[in-house]
């Protein structure tokens, strides 16, 4: 007869089980630990190696004085910063609604009734255009997390901007190009105050900052276009063309992004917070909170590693000695992003809801660069043309009277192409996305549209 096991038995083979399950816990967390450190110093190391620096505080703008802040003047908070309060009926709205904003064909009855239009806003726009007085340009708010800094309302400012814009645009069409250059400098100021006093900007106020000088290069070039700005307007054009730098401002995100997704994984594994926890996730639940707890810090050291490891390969798209930016390094990035997050692991699954996809904010920020480097060499050929009444057969002819030097394309670091045709039109192109010269040729998508992948990117108004 089998004796039933007794109560000491149990009780011994329970602590036994127990025993070996809390060493081969134990063992496991100490494995994923060890190895997740090991990766995560390598990663630091070939940082520090490089020059750079891992360190959010460091990406923090300075305070500046509230008298000479422009997000310090009234309404400005509540127009420009998302999710701001309002409580002073400070509103935009009446600055949105109309079609017109957005067309590029204008006569000189919709100017005037345009500009009617605007003047139904003429508080608003008073109140910006005195703000932009002040010289400094940063927004209150806690920016010792990245996760919870303010950031900008890109609708309020894309709207401010078009109807500047196209205000600018009417005033051209009506031949008052003094009134015009009024807008374009509120239009350039107001682009400033998303990067001004913010060398390492988060990418949606860098990238409003890019999409409005879009804005801005076709206002020039409808002006162009027209031959209606005079010497003393393009002047002034040129000289605020001259302090756009959309390439240090994106590299300037890369920066910020790389530091801001440490900061969040380390804040992560250390608070668990419900909102940073939302934020990353997108999920409220109790159950991510609580996997947070239970995960390994050496998994979130690889998934820091590998944010690292791809923010290394993002720099190699920048050249900084000819400033020069290399698309192929960006396909190359995009396909170690594919392949880093294929499969779903231990090892990636954070990462892969951080890791921006930046081919597409690069490609933009490349082209709305070239847009203003061309513009600045027309507005230099069109002061060349005003003082001798003819066209330069070469760009070095505008060098030093009207440019210090001719702006580089953006790939190849090499001047600008251009020709001056027989009939006495311009052809001036960078070899595109593609990196290849084509003498100028413009591909096009099965829609008729403008191919920004192929072809050259020809200076043309209206730009596609």
């Amino acid at each position: 007869m089998v004796n039933e096991p007794t109560w000491k038995t149990f009780l011994w083979r329970t602590t036994l089980a127990a025993s070996f399950l809390v060493f081969f816990v134990a063992l496991f967390y100490g494995v994923e630990n060890s190895r997740g450190l090991a990766t995560w110093r390598a990663a630091q190391q070939r940082l520090r190696a490089k020059g750079e620096f891992l360190d959010w505080s460091r990406c923090i703008p300075p305070p500046v004085p509230a008298e000479s802040n422009f997000f310090g003047a009234p309404g400005m908070t509540q127009f420009f910063v998302r999710g701001a309060t309002n409580l002073s009926g400070y509103s935009l709205s009446s600055l949105s609604g109309n079609r017109q904003t957005t067309e590029n064909i204008i006569t000189a009855a919709s100017a005037s009734n345009y500009l009617a239009w605007t003047a139904l806003s003429s508080r608003q726009l008073k109140l910006i255009a005195e703000a932009l007085q002040r010289p400094n340009a940063r927004i209150d708010g806690d920016y010792q997390h990245p996760d919870r800094i303010p950031i900008a309302n890109f609708v309020a400012y894309r709207t401010v901007c078009q109807v500047l814009a196209h205000q600018a645009k009417c005033h051209l069409c009506l031949n008052q190009p003094e009134l015009a250059l009024n807008d374009a400098t509120q239009l350039y100021q107001l682009s400033q105050t998303l990067v001004r006093d913010n060398p390492y900007p988060m990418l949606v106020n860098g990238m409003v900052h890019v999409a409005i000088t879009s804005l801005y290069a076709e206002m020039v070039a409808y002006g162009l276009d027209g031959h209606i700005w005079q010497e003393a307007q393009l002047k002034i054009l040129d000289a605020q063309m001259a302090g756009y730098d959309l390439y240090k401002v994106y590299q300037g995100m890369l920066v910020a992004s790389r530091n801001s997704e440490s900061d969040i994984l380390d804040e992560l594994s250390a608070n668990h917070d419900p909102l940073l926890v939302y934020n990353v996730f997108d999920t409220s639940t109790n159950l991510a909170s609580l996997s947070l707890y239970l995960l390994p810090q050496g998994w979130i050291n690889q998934n820091k590693a590998l944010c690292l490891t791809l923010d290394e390969m993002a720099a190699t798209i920048f050249n900084t000695t000819n400033r020069t930016i290399a698309p192929l390094a960006a396909q190359h990035l995009n396909e170690a992003v594919d392949r880093a997050f294929a499969n779903k692991s231990p090892y990636n699954f954070v990462a892969a809801m951080m890791i921006p996809n930046c081919t597409k904010s690069l490609a933009r920020t490349a082209r709305n660069q070239t847009w203003l480097d061309q513009a600045r060499i027309v507005v230099a050929m069109e002061r060349f043309r005003l003082a001798s009444h003819t066209l330069p057969t070469s760009l070095t002819n505008l060098v030093p009277a009207y440019l210090p030097q001719i702006p580089r394309d953006v790939f190849t670091g090499l001047p600008m192409n251009y020709q001056l045709r027989a009939d006495q039109s311009i052809l001036l192109w960078s070899v595109g996305w593609n990196v290849m010269d084509e003498g100028g040729y413009i591909s096009q998508t099965s829609d008729g549209k403008e191919d920004p992948e192929n072809g050259d990117w020809v200076w043309h108004y209206p730009m596609n």
